[in-house]
């Protein structure tokens, strides 16, 4: 499972599909970077 840096700058675990796109959005940077928040949300839904 990835790991996540939250807001408040601490790590943990991934725990929804949500935190695992937020994830990988910042790691390919660019575009996704700025839509990860909508595909999160909507992976959560």
């Amino acid at each position: 499972m990835a790991v996540f840096i939250c807001a408040a700058t601490k790590l943990r675990a991934c725990g929804s599909l949500g935190d695992q796109i937020r994830v990988k959005a910042l790691r390919l940077g660019g575009g996704w970077s700025k839509s990860r928040e909508d595909l999160a949300n909507e992976a959560e839904r």
